[in-house]
């Protein structure tokens, strides 16, 4: 009977079900298959396979947790640049305004303070932002090396913030966070409560075992001994070591904070404990009855040994697994089996355990050799009883049925393999086609419906891939709180302007940085602080133009890039809209009340001021700097002659560290002092001079010492440079055995105990020779006089310098008591022809003989001044007219002589 047309078509349509065309030769296979398993089974292949498999398949397991775990290690706990360059920042713009010192900087918490008080909200935002335990900074300018070998790093300042459950979304009153170390005045200052443990500076205990505090001495002194400032991340180095003594076991990951300069002034590292490592561990996934155990450790493994080595060493550290305790365990010593698969044997039972090393240390990096592990440990034996038991049960039936077998899957095979084939063709073409597959009816419903699934994937997939493309781009460039480009969008659009130079004609580098953001945050929250921000970013976005190149580069700073103007003028018509807007602006605080926005800026203009973005960019930072020093809430044009001064400030500061590494920039002349009676050489002054292009005039070091607070250092400096050379003048018999030093000492400043006991004790046998010149002008303390005087072997003998010069000689006069009192040469110069000048000399060698002291008259040039000085009853004389400075002192001139022996 003929099919109607309408039938045939929906058959056609429909297709026959894969069913009705398996179900009848598959049920005839299955009968035979049944009478063949009754003899049995032969062949082992497939079953060896299945244990092999199930050892794959743990070490995958092992693999895919490595991975995960390591995803989590690069992509978020290890990205601590972008934070050390901002704390390198602070210290730089710290040091440039005289409030922190480097080179003292691991002094004391007093020293650092400044900077820890900048750094911590930065600090706070990585610890919330990373999400792990803790976070820590500890500060040192000096070589760890002696220290390190001596197992001896005595104390440090810095700060360590915990954070117990960094999963748990952070407060916005830091009520989960921990001070574990910090200053008592960070302390009080801070809305974070201290452990039990907390303490205000790191103490590094000499019971400590090997290696206990690797996690600050190998970052650091390998960026100190290599001495360049390349990326901080070279040279950081996980360590397993906890970050202090009696807190618990966890891994820590450090890098070296380094100045512009090279100066590598202390280390900067998060902390993650055992047990929040632990949580990424789910052991009960290795094994089905969970008898297995997770653990990560670490091993120093040499470079060539990577990919198989015979035998490791692991160092355990976090373990996750109840079998069996390898709490306990101080190490694992592991044989190679094969593969990444190793042999462990503990109290007479024996383990298998899966090796994968983390990738986190890029090639030829420092620490490359100290490698941290995931392993996973199993007791041998355990992994392939599933296919002893499948063997047991198949044993003489596995050729049978494979034989069987065959022949049925050829004939299913043969009915199949056409559709099949050109379904599978059709599916590789459409691979290269860039529109939507579309396949051919093959006939069988089952291979239709799954072609139409495999077009529905497509489509579906291609519109995912596009939407998550356009997502992860907007995250990659875009500030997530303001909406603007961030510093990577920022940077590459402006670069890519700068490329195209007809298009930039008149240009205008702006940097923006809100005023007193961190008060916000701290009298109000972050919540205000981030309304405070996104308020601001709003109205600078309104402000300019569209066509303006707007980003949020940091917490409280903005860039903008103005360009393609015929003028400056029509830039700050832009600028002064800004000013206004940003005054018309307001935010809503947490306490209800609005506040106005403020906020600092710097412009540097293109081309007038440089042609190179990167100069535009230091000249805008360098004039917002300088509308923060004027006040703030202003913008300021940049102003080349205030950045020369301040170049060359800062070179100045360079040249003052450099002197007081490098003793022998300090030189000394010396210049002769002699008796009126009859031209002896009764003492020598030393008088500084320094070898640095910036500093040659002893009043420049004085000066700058006095504002970075290192006069201390210059009277140190002082003191050990003159008698080196006054010393080595004696043995060369180049100056009279008998004759004196004056040595210039700072009125205010003293040597410390340890300074005095050392330079006593190397010229003990020149200490009754001294004499301590203090100059009248300067602010002098009494507990330093009182300690130079008490100085072992001093004769108590000082010198008045430049006396008569300044208003309260009478009073200096009297506190100091001096043996010496040296006449200024403002009186001295042409006495010789002034009667008022006469008189006060007159009255001068009259006190002083009246109280025991002598005197001095220096500056003489002429034969005249002498005549008259010796006239009045001065003792010694002093000046060019005798001889001038030298490295090694000239003799008295003859005319001289001649005039004093008259």
């Amino acid at each position: 009977m003929n099919e109607k047309p309408s039938e045939k078509k929906t058959k056609e349509q429909n297709g026959r079900p894969i069913f009705r065309i398996l179900m009848v030769p598959l049920l005839i296979l299955l009968l035979v298959q049944a009478a063949l398993l009754a003899t049995g089974l032969g062949g082992s292949r497939a079953l060896r396979s299945l244990n092999e498999n199930e050892q794959d398949v743990f070490n995958r397991k092992v693999e895919t947790r490595k991975n995960q775990i390591q995803s989590g290690m690069i992509g978020r706990w290890m990205q601590l640049g972008d934070l050390s360059a901002r704390i390198d920042r602070e210290a730089e713009n710290l040091a440039q305004t005289s409030r922190l010192n480097i080179s003292r900087l691991d002094h004391s918490s007093e020293d650092c303070l400044p900077l820890l008080e900048k750094i911590v909200p930065d600090l706070l935002s990585a610890l919330q932002n990373m999400q792990v335990s803790g976070v820590f900074v500890l500060f040192n300018t000096q070589d760890l090396s002696d220290a390190r070998k001596e197992r001896s790093f005595g104390k440090r300042p810095g700060v360590w913030i915990r954070d117990n459950d960094p999963m748990t979304t952070a407060s916005g009153s830091n009520e989960d966070l921990l001070f574990e170390l910090a200053p008592t005045e960070l302390v009080r200052e801070m809305s974070i409560a201290t452990d039990t443990g907390w303490t205000p500076l790191y103490t590094f205990s000499e019971e400590s075992g090997e290696g206990a505090y690797d996690f600050f001495f190998k970052p650091w002194q390998k960026a100190y001994e290599e001495q360049t400032k390349e990326d901080e991340s070279i040279y950081g180095y996980w360590s397993t070591a906890p970050v202090s003594d009696g807190m618990p076991d966890s891994v820590t990951y450090s890098i070296p904070l380094i100045m512009s300069n090279g100066i590598v002034y202390g280390v900067l590292g998060i902390e993650l404990t055992q047990e929040y490592l632990g949580r990424f561990l789910p052991h009960t996934e290795l094994y089905e009855d969970g008898d297995a155990a997770y653990v990560i450790g670490s091993a120093h493994i040499p470079k060539q040994d990577w990919k198989a080595p015979e035998q490791i060493t692991v160092s355990p550290l976090v373990v996750q697994g109840k079998a069996f305790d390898l709490h306990e365990v101080n190490s694992l010593s592991l044989t190679r089996s094969s593969g990444n698969v190793y042999l462990w044997e503990k109290d007479g039972m024996h383990y298998n355990v899966t090796v994968s090393p983390f990738e986190v240390y890029s090639n030829n990096a420092p620490f490359e050799e100290e490698r941290l592990l995931l392993t996973g440990v199993v007791e041998e034996g355990r992994i392939g009883h599933l296919g002893n038991r499948v063997r047991n049960m198949l044993i003489g039936i596995l050729s049978l049925v494979l034989a069987v077998g065959l022949l049925g899957y050829y004939y299913i095979s043969r009915r199949l393999s056409g559709s099949i084939r050109a379904l599978s063709e059709q599916v590789e073409a459409a691979r290269s086609q860039v529109r939507e597959p579309v396949f051919s009816r093959t006939g069988i419903r089952e291979i239709d419906t799954f072609a139409d699934t495999i077009a529905t994937l497509s489509r579906e997939r291609t519109a995912y891939y596009k939407r998550e493309k356009q997502i992860t781009e907007h995250e990659r460039d875009y500030d997530f709180l303001t909406g603007l480009k961030n510093r990577r969008a920022f940077y590459r659009s402006a670069e890519e302007a700068f490329s195209r130079v007809n298009e930039l004609r008149c240009a205008a580098m702006v940097m923006l940085d809100l005023d007193d953001l961190k008060g916000i945050n701290d009298r109000y929250g972050h919540d205000s602080g981030d309304r405070y921000i996104r308020e601001a970013a709003r109205t600078f976005q309104k402000a300019v133009p569209k066509a303006t190149i707007l980003g949020r580069v940091s917490g409280d700073e903005f860039y903008a890039l103005l360009y393609g103007y015929d003028s400056q003028d029509e830039i700050r018509g832009h600028l002064d809209t800004l000013y206004r807007m940003m005054h018309e602006s307001s935010y809503l605080r947490s306490d209800g009340t609005r506040d106005q926005i403020h906020a600092s800026g710097g412009v540097a203009w293109y081309p007038s001021d440089s042609m190179d973005f990167g100069d535009l960019m230091k000249m805008a930072d360098f004039a917002m700097y300088q509308a923060k020093q004027d006040g703030k809430d202003r913008i300021e044009e940049y102003d080349a002659e205030k950045f020369d001064l301040q170049t060359t400030y800062q070179k100045s500061l360079e040249q003052l560290d450099e002197l007081f590494r490098k003793e022998e920039l300090m030189t000394h002349h010396f210049m002769p002092i002699v008796s009126a009676k009859d031209g002896s050489i009764f003492a020598y002054e030393a008088l500084m001079r320094i070898a640095q292009p910036l500093l040659r005039n002893p009043n420049e070091v004085l000066k700058l010492a006095s504002r970075t607070h290192r006069m201390h250092d210059v009277e140190a400096l002082t003191w050990r440079r003159a008698f080196v050379r006054y010393r080595e003048l004696l043995e060369e018999n180049k100056i009279p055995r008998s004759a004196r030093i004056l040595l210039n000492s700072i009125a205010s400043e003293s040597l410390t105990e340890d300074e005095v006991t050392a330079f006593v004790s190397e010229n003990a046998d020149l200490m009754d020779r001294l004499i301590i010149e203090i100059t009248e002008g300067e602010s002098m303390s009494a507990e330093a006089t009182e300690k130079k005087r008490r100085i072992p072997g001093f004769r108590g003998e000082f010198a008045l310098d430049d006396y008569g010069s300044a208003y309260n000689s009478q009073k200096m006069l009297l506190e100091l008591e001096p043996k010496y009192v040296k006449v200024d040469i403002s009186i001295v110069r042409h006495i010789d022809t002034s009667h008022d000048k006469q008189m006060i000399v007159d009255s001068i060698v009259k006190y002083g003989h009246d109280h025991d002291m002598l005197i001095i008259a220096e500056g003489l040039e002429t034969a005249a001044e002498i005549r008259k000085v010796k006239e009045l009853g001065v003792d010694y004389l002093q000046g060019f007219f005798l001889a001038r400075p030298a490295p090694e002192p000239v003799a008295v001139s003859e005319e001289a002589l001649r005039v004093i022996l008259e």
